[in-house]
Protein backbone atom coordinates (compact mmCIF):
# COMPACT_ATOMS: atom_id res chain seq x y z
CA UNK A 1 0.00 0.00 0.00
CA UNK A 2 1.30 3.43 -0.94
CA UNK A 3 1.81 5.86 1.92
CA UNK A 4 0.56 9.40 1.88
CA UNK A 5 4.07 10.85 1.68
CA UNK A 6 4.81 8.57 -1.29
CA UNK A 7 1.60 9.79 -2.92
CA UNK A 8 2.66 13.41 -2.46
CA UNK A 9 6.08 12.71 -3.99
CA UNK A 10 4.57 10.85 -6.95
CA UNK A 11 2.03 13.59 -7.61
CA UNK A 12 4.73 16.25 -7.38
CA UNK A 13 6.73 14.42 -10.05
CA UNK A 14 3.58 14.03 -12.14
CA UNK A 15 2.85 17.75 -11.95
CA UNK A 16 6.44 18.57 -12.93
CA UNK A 17 6.26 16.26 -15.92
CA UNK A 18 2.92 17.71 -16.99
CA UNK A 19 4.37 21.22 -16.73
CA UNK A 20 7.31 20.24 -18.94
CA UNK A 21 4.89 18.79 -21.48
CA UNK A 22 2.76 21.94 -21.38
CA UNK A 23 5.78 24.21 -21.94
CA UNK A 24 7.13 22.02 -24.74
CA UNK A 25 3.73 21.97 -26.44
CA UNK A 26 3.46 25.74 -26.20
CA UNK A 27 6.95 26.22 -27.66
CA UNK A 28 6.05 23.89 -30.54
CA UNK A 29 2.81 25.82 -31.05
CA UNK A 30 4.69 29.12 -31.15
CA UNK A 31 7.08 27.64 -33.70
CA UNK A 32 4.11 26.62 -35.82
CA UNK A 33 4.71 22.87 -35.60
CA UNK A 34 1.86 22.03 -33.23
CA UNK A 35 -1.89 22.61 -33.10
CA UNK A 36 -3.62 24.54 -30.35
CA UNK A 37 -5.57 21.45 -29.25
CA UNK A 38 -2.37 19.80 -28.02
CA UNK A 39 -1.45 22.89 -26.01
CA UNK A 40 -4.92 22.97 -24.46
CA UNK A 41 -4.75 19.26 -23.61
CA UNK A 42 -1.32 19.74 -22.02
CA UNK A 43 -2.61 22.72 -20.02
CA UNK A 44 -5.61 20.75 -18.79
CA UNK A 45 -3.39 17.83 -17.81
CA UNK A 46 -1.04 20.12 -15.92
CA UNK A 47 -3.90 21.83 -14.10
CA UNK A 48 -5.39 18.49 -13.04
CA UNK A 49 -2.03 17.05 -11.98
CA UNK A 50 -1.13 20.14 -9.98
CA UNK A 51 -4.53 20.28 -8.28
CA UNK A 52 -4.20 16.60 -7.29
CA UNK A 53 -0.74 17.36 -5.91
CA UNK A 54 -2.07 20.26 -3.85
CA UNK A 55 -4.92 18.10 -2.57
CA UNK A 56 -2.45 15.40 -1.50
CA UNK A 57 -0.28 17.99 0.29
CA UNK A 58 -3.36 19.25 2.12
CA UNK A 59 -4.37 15.71 3.12
CA UNK A 60 -0.84 14.98 4.30
CA UNK A 61 -0.66 18.14 6.39
CA UNK A 62 -4.11 17.44 7.83
CA UNK A 63 -3.07 13.93 8.85
CA UNK A 64 0.15 15.21 10.42
CA UNK A 65 -1.82 17.76 12.44
CA UNK A 66 -4.33 15.13 13.57
CA UNK A 67 -1.49 12.87 14.62
CA UNK A 68 0.15 15.64 16.62
CA UNK A 69 -3.15 16.39 18.40
CA UNK A 70 -3.75 12.72 19.20
CA UNK A 71 -0.20 12.26 20.46
CA UNK A 72 -0.52 15.35 22.65
CA UNK A 73 2.10 17.47 20.91
CA UNK A 74 -0.25 20.38 20.32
Amino acid sequence: MIGLSDKVAALEQSARSARRWMVASYVDFEAGTEKAEKVITALQTYALAYSEYLRAVYEYNTQVKKLSVVSGES
